[in-house]
């Protein structure tokens, strides 16, 4: 008779794991907060010198003023093709500190 409640504890603890792993999973596709990928321009262009920085790192205003001078890009010059210049601006500042559902950094990332 132990045996039976042992197989039924066991089949409900399996069904408890299954269900938290799938709340999780839905949780991640669906959350505000979920992993920010970079388009692959980004990482290909920008990841070549430096690390490719995440956009919640700045504010929009400040993305645009780097996108905006990227002759004198700290003292290097980028260029990009239009294409690409605008994929990767509207990337960096849909997805910075101070924009979308992702709001991070308060006041004190628009002083950036």
């Amino acid at each position: 008779m132990e045996k039976r409640y042992l197989w039924g504890f066991t089949g409900l603890l399996l069904c408890g794991i299954v269900g938290l792993a799938e709340a999780h999973d839905g949780y991640r596709k669906h959350s505000p907060n979920r992993l920010l990928i970079p388009p692959q321009t980004y990482v290909d262009n920008c990841g070549s010198c430096h690390t490719a920085y995440s956009a919640l790192l700045l504010p929009s205003g400040s993305w645009k003023r780097l996108m905006g001078d990227l002759p004198n890009h700290f003292d290097a010059a980028v260029e990009l093709d239009a294409a690409d210049k605008e994929q990767i601006g509207a990337w960096l500042q849909g997805n910075a500190a101070d924009t979308g559902t992702t709001r991070r950094g308060g006041g004190d990332s628009r002083r950036l």
